[in-house]
């Protein structure tokens, strides 16, 4: 059983994810890790979705740095697909 992720943990799985992809700066700011981390619950797989989503609406934006509330925007959504998903 995976265990849920701190926010040490969090920030270092994501920068794993990155490093990765290719990519060696920092992204998302402080406090967008902070929302990443305490949103899902340290889930990786929410974790993934968040910052994938986020990663990529900051992109078409022309933008490089990932901010807070770009990340509350698709948490909220990955939460709301979620709760859906179990209804269903």
């Amino acid at each position: 059983m995976l265990r849920y992720l701190d926010r040490s943990e969090t920030k270092e799985y994501n920068r794993s994810n990155l490093n990765y992809a290719g990519d060696h700066e920092d992204l998302f700011t402080g406090i967008a890790m902070d929302v990443i981390q305490q949103g899902p619950f340290g889930i990786s797989r929410i974790i993934n979705q968040i910052c994938k989503k986020s990663l990529m609406n900051t992109s078409q934006q022309g933008n490089r740095l990932i901010v807070k509330h770009s990340v509350i925007f698709f948490m909220e959504d990955e939460m709301r697909g979620s709760v859906k998903k179990r209804i269903c």
